[in-house]
């Protein structure tokens, strides 16, 4: 757009751009299912019919319509700003002894009946030694520090063996989430709808193996919840969960009946998690939300597109430059749904804990502004005087001259130096203490001052060796660098020996497709280990996990005919 930058999901109409015509050209007929030169044909007449007039005319338009994601790029002092910031508590005011009156972010996850407390600002370092010195001498004497214990010694293979998950979650990072809490050992049931209620694209999914991460390790299902039969069965698996989660719109979980009232009244344990984009409160509550829209409000892209992006609003930029410059803000937009998936499985592991503490279930919400904020917590903060963010420069090597990558004679290093011992050692190894006696670069400070000067002096330091001479030279002085072109992400999980021998990634085989490389865990428990399962079909788990809540073959047949469920085909992987 002309002055301002912003993203937005591709539109069921683009005729509320004037663009309704590429609905009947045959070469996009399937998006987002295209491929890659039609896909790049459409967004260049969407980047044609955006230049013709301002963001402010565009969010106009896309905010009556109410179908379409959109938002400008903010920073994160900026989205602190935001309305559905501000309407649903994202942020809160504390007062701070050392910087005054400042805000901060709220707790990550919202657990309604037992929340968080924001209230308090950072301690200093040491503050409260006292306190914690005295309370060493009420600690129990084997070291358990009060912990509870379980009852009965019973330990389980799996941290979460006994849990069991309703995903009715969709795209990435809901289906992630839960399959985080899959590879601790839960049994995650993915319920998807039928094909009849899915778009191409996603239909699409059902003819081979499923998402390999995002379904990895659950069972799974298709039952059309629009229907009295599918609700019926639903609501059997609610009363046998633990945690039903879910990412629809306001207003559809009680049209499909698993709202938290209705499954409250099922299953008091439950569990019942709901991820939103924007949030339940405010004018946003109701906007469709997208992957890209929590990076472009809460700062994560500005945050990685380096400080020569957005365009300033007075460049007019043509056709080409405009392509080049969204291409580099949309590779900047990375992570918004990876970034929410862990605080999902946050909030589910919190309330169950807090279930264990009280015996019943409660709602907890999880807003991707929220988790995406927590992303990038260290900038977060707001008050008087706050110094500017810092950005990565405009070829995004870093943030400083101790904090980037460099091009050696071959390769490439990043360069991690960022305390004064790690300086001195630097100009140690490398032979150059005449660097230490330089007061541009003697304090921390002065180095910053000095940035610029400071990158030219070690780039032509670090060009005179190849990456992997520096690396294995500063590591062995304490320096932190590692060479950073030596694999690609793919490469460095399937083949790198340091992968391998982290279980960075670990080899499953599914009865359909064979054996394939899936990543390890997050996390790994010394008594209860993970458990690294392959993906599934989409249904492929009906027949049986309708037997298992009481129907009979007859029932199953009757509702396969009638659409009310799906399952997969036993040729590729469904079970009978």
């Amino acid at each position: 757009c002309c002055h301002r930058h912003r993203t937005l999901k591709y539109p069921a109409k683009l005729n509320r751009t004037g663009l309704g015509h590429l609905l009947e050209d045959e070469r996009f007929q399937r998006v987002p299912a295209i491929d890659i030169e039609n896909r790049e044909l459409l967004r260049r007449e969407i980047l044609q019919k955006q230049r013709e007039d301002t963001s402010d005319h565009w969010m106009e338009i896309y905010l009556q319509d109410g179908n379409i994601a959109a938002e400008p790029y903010r920073d994160s002092v900026q989205a602190m700003d935001h309305p559905a910031v501000i309407s649903n508590g994202t942020v809160v005011t504390i007062n701070d002894p050392r910087v005054g009156r400042m805000r901060t972010l709220a707790p990550l996850v919202d657990l309604k009946e037992t929340p968080g407390d924001p209230s308090g600002p950072a301690p200093d370092v040491g503050q409260h030694n006292a306190e914690v010195l005295g309370s060493l001498g009420t600690a129990s004497e084997d070291g358990s520090g009060g912990a509870p214990e379980a009852t009965d010694g019973h330990v389980p293979a799996h941290p979460l063996s006994d849990v069991t998950i309703l995903d009715l979650s969709t795209i990435q990072a809901g289906p992630y989430g839960a399959s985080l809490l899959a590879d601790l050992g839960a049994r995650v049931i993915k319920v998807d709808a039928t094909d009849r209620r899915l778009d191409e694209g996603r239909r699409s999914t059902a003819q081979s193996i499923a998402e390999p991460r995002t379904y990895a390790g659950k069972e799974g299902t298709q039952v059309d919840l629009q229907t009295p039969e599918g609700k019926a069965i639903i609501h059997k698996l609610i009363a046998k969960a633990d945690v039903l989660l879910h990412n629809f719109r306001l207003g559809v979980p009680e049209r499909l009946q698993i709202d938290w009232e209705t499954c409250r009244n099922i299953n008091p344990r439950m569990v019942h998690v709901w991820m939103g984009t924007y949030g339940e409160h405010g004018e946003h509550a109701s906007r469709p939300g997208a992957h890209p829209i929590p990076g472009a409000i809460m700062g994560g892209a500005m945050r990685q597109m380096g400080r020569g992006m957005p365009p300033p609003p007075e460049r007019v930029l043509d056709m080409e430059e405009t392509v080049e410059a969204t291409r580099w803000i949309m590779k900047s937009n990375w992570g918004p749904d990876q970034n929410t998936s862990p605080a999902l499985a946050t909030g589910i592991m919190l309330g169950l804990r807090a279930r264990d503490l009280t015996g019943q279930g409660q709602p907890i919400h999880v807003t991707m502004l929220n988790a995406n904020a927590w992303t990038n917590a260290d900038e977060y903060y707001d008050y008087a005087n706050r110094p500017a963010i810092v950005r990565p420069d405009e070829d995004i090597h870093g943030l400083h001259a101790l904090y980037r990558l460099y091009r050696c004679s071959e390769g490439w290093v990043f360069l991690g130096c960022l305390f004064q011992d790690e300086w001195e050692a630097f100009c140690r190894a490398v032979g150059r203490e005449d660097l230490l006696a330089d007061a541009r670069f003697s304090t921390r400070e002065a180095r910053l001052s000095n940035d610029d000067t400071l990158v030219t002096e070690i780039a032509a330091i670090l060009s005179q060796r190849t990456a992997a001479e520096w690396e294995e030279l500063l590591v062995a002085a304490d320096v932190g660098c590692v060479r950073a072109d030596e694999a690609l992400e793919g490469d460095f999980y399937a083949d790198h020996p340091h992968a391998r021998a982290n279980a960075l990634s670990v080899e499953v085989e599914h009865p359909f497709v064979g054996k394939y490389l899936r990543y390890g865990g997050l996390v790994e428990l010394s008594m209860t280990p993970g458990l690294y399962r392959t993906s599934i079909q989409v249904g492929q788990h009906t027949r049986p996990l309708l037997r298992e809540i009481g129907y009979g073959e007859q029932e199953i047949e009757d509702f396969g005919t009638r659409g009310i469920v799906q399952w997969a085909d036993p040729a590729v992987g469904g079970e009978p």
